[in-house]
């Protein structure tokens, strides 16, 4: 029973994008990371438009295109 809740926990929604958990969680890292830039550009496109005018548009297009290729859900 434990068992079961903690595959569902940790290894069900991995799973079913065919990935490790391992393999999952350095993917959700790199999002982390890619977010985190793209997050301080778009502060500083706020105070500053003429910076990073498509670094925003950038990062969703680059993302779509990472989950449209790499990582389909069954």
């Amino acid at each position: 029973m434990i068992f079961k809740h903690l595959d569902n926990i940790f290894l069900k929604h991995p799973r079913e994008h065919n990935v490790t958990y391992i393999q999952h969680f350095m993917i959700s890292l790199n999002f982390a990371k890619t977010f985190l830039i793209a997050s301080i550009k778009a502060i500083i496109h706020a105070f500053i438009p003429t910076l990073f005018i498509t670094s925003s548009t950038d990062c969703i297009e680059d993302v779509k295109i990472f989950i449209r290729d790499s990582y389909t859900v069954k």
